[in-house]
């Protein structure tokens, strides 16, 4: 994906985020977005549950997430060497990622949340990232960022000399510009835009 300029890129990364919108539409965001209380993984309890998991059965939004995270990207996309998934929600995320990527031979790595208890005791499948480039960086990717436990899972049994790029679909802390580490959350949407959508929308 090659930008003649910012301008241009800026403008494909707001395209890319209303087709999303779109794409999910009233229904799927009605199913997507429960409001009943929910325990979370951190053991908080929440009035509602963002399942962007659910979105992952229509193909097209899947790959719609993927290439806008590209665009947002932009042209740092050449530095990204592995893209690194974990759990149910970051797997096939990263897994169309690396493949839309190919152009660049960048690596996928699959983080479990536990060990195998056959084989090979290891938490991470796919490239061995120890064979990696310093030079490179790696993009941490999941559905949704609550308070980032997940994700700092996947980053304590990253090597620690590598640097780190982290997106996820959806942003539901409340925070504008989460961090873990230091590191900048980027994201594609709020649990507010998609329920601003839904208002917006509803009567169409």
């Amino acid at each position: 994906m090659i930008f003649e300029n910012k301008g241009e890129m800026i403008r494909m990364i707001e395209q890319a985020r209303e087709d999303m919108l779109e794409q999910l539409g009233i229904k799927d965001i009605e199913d997507i977005i429960k409001y009943k209380p929910v325990e979370l993984a951190s053991g908080k309890i929440s009035e509602y549950y963002v399942d962007i998991k659910k979105s992952y059965g229509w193909p097209g939004v899947l790959l719609g997430y993927a290439n806008y995270m590209i665009a947002s990207i932009g042209f740092g996309i050449s530095d990204i060497s592995c893209v690194v998934g974990g759990g149910h929600g970051g797997v096939p995320l990263a897994t169309i990622l690396s493949s839309r990527l190919i152009a660049w031979n960048t690596k996928l790595a699959l983080v479990r949340d536990i060990s195998k208890d056959h084989g090979k005791a290891s938490l991470v499948d796919g490239y061995p990232l120890e064979k990696l480039s310093k030079k490179g960086k790696l993009l941490i990717v999941d559905d949704v960022f609550t308070t980032g436990g997940s994700i700092k899972k996947i980053i304590k049994v990253l090597p620690k000399d590598l640097a780190i790029e982290v997106f996820v679909i959806c942003n539901r802390s409340g925070i504008e510009k989460p961090e873990i580490n230091g590191t900048e959350v980027k994201y594609l949407f709020t649990v507010e835009d998609l329920t601003e959508y839904l208002e917006n929308h509803s009567s169409d």
